[in-house]
């Protein structure tokens, strides 16, 4: 594999041009040089999460989907809080979140994607952009309403809502927030069933998901269900 080393160019082009002769290079180069290596060295830094997160996604699937969710639902609600402007964190949301993202948004996540891949492309035998616009349709239509109401129902429920009230303070947030789902999400997807090679996939997404996880915090916190 061969690797673009930003410092090692300049190396060379120092090298071949001769610059040290020129005054004013000879006082920018080390400040660029400098530069150059902190790229490279974030570079392989990045390069190194990244092949560390593929190893652990391919070796154990849940518990790293799941930790995943959990890293990224739980920084999310921390930013949809400030966000928000409040005067006091609130800890026992935070918490809520964090832990449905573990046990649930996580692993559920990783099964729906798989049977997805399964449905479409092996059984169905649709590949190629129509693929795309049927794993996107499915997706929005058939997974997406009813985890969303069920997100909206635990939240309530767990932030002390009786059952059947936060069931019906999910009924009422969900078609909102299903609208602003099918404007964002499918342009997403059309990346991720599209353009993302299929390693990267589940890392794309959950990056993305992090801006979800902002919007879908700040959508639960609402019309009074903490």
């Amino acid at each position: 594999v061969i690797i673009f080393s930003p410092s090692r160019l300049y190396l060379a082009l120092r090298a071949s041009l001769d610059w040290d002769i020129a005054p004013l290079p000879l006082l920018l180069s080390p400040l660029l040089l400098s530069l150059l290596a902190i790229y490279d060295s974030m570079a392989a830094s990045v390069r190194a999460l990244v092949q560390w997160y593929s190893h652990h996604t391919l070796a154990n699937p849940v518990v790293t989907k799941a930790l995943t969710s959990f890293t990224l639902f739980t920084l999310g609600d921390i930013t949809a809080q400030l966000l928000d402007g409040r005067k006091t964190f609130d800890r026992s949301r935070t918490i809520r979140m964090s832990l449905y993202a573990l046990c649930v948004i996580g692993p559920v996540s990783h099964l729906w994607y798989n049977a997805l891949e399964a449905l479409v492309v092996k059984q169905m035998k649709v590949v190629g952009p129509r693929g795309v616009v049927l794993k996107i349709a499915l997706d929005q239509f058939v997974y997406t309403p009813p985890t969303t109401l069920l997100f909206f129902s635990y939240m309530a429920f767990s932030g002390g809502m009786a059952l059947r009230s936060a069931v019906d303070s999910a009924q009422r947030k969900l078609l909102p927030t299903l609208k602003v789902n099918w404007v964002v999400w499918p342009l997403v997807h059309s990346m991720t069933f599209g353009v993302v090679p299929l390693p990267y996939r589940v890392l794309f997404i959950s990056v993305a998901s992090f801006f979800w996880a902002c919007f879908l915090s700040f959508a639960s916190a609402r019309f009074g269900t903490e």
